[in-house]
């Protein structure tokens, strides 16, 4: 296809089920449309793959989920040199249970964009 494109932003479907097409305008710009056959949806190729708000939740989620998983790495090492740390493993099962949250809230988000996008 030549130029890489995001999933469809409204039934999420991917490449195969998309196509690129060409419209001449005035002068010698060409208009390029994006057009999904699975739910046919149209939108400009710029529109199509310029998602900025995706972008910045992509950014700040990963940002998140490192900031926990280096808590959680932490609490593991100071838990494993303590044994009197009860505290210390409660905190460590409730970054755990963070986690486990947070890759299920994300998948779920994905799937909410997928159906209301």
């Amino acid at each position: 296809m030549g130029t890489n494109l995001k999933p469809c932003p409204f039934c999420g479907s991917a490449e195969g089920n998309l196509a690129i097409s060409e419209h001449p305008m005035s002068g010698r710009r060409i208009h390029k449309e994006v057009h999904c056959s699975y739910c046919d949806a149209s939108k400009s190729l710029d529109e199509w793959n310029n998602r900025p708000r995706e972008q910045e939740l992509e950014a700040e989620n990963q940002m998140l989920k490192e900031r926990i998983l280096n808590a959680n790495k932490y609490l593991g090492d100071v838990y494993e040199s303590d044994y009197t740390g009860n505290k210390r493993k409660y905190a460590k099962d409730e970054l755990s249970k963070a986690i486990y949250m947070f890759n299920r809230n994300e998948t779920k988000r994905k799937e909410m964009n997928k159906l209301n996008s």
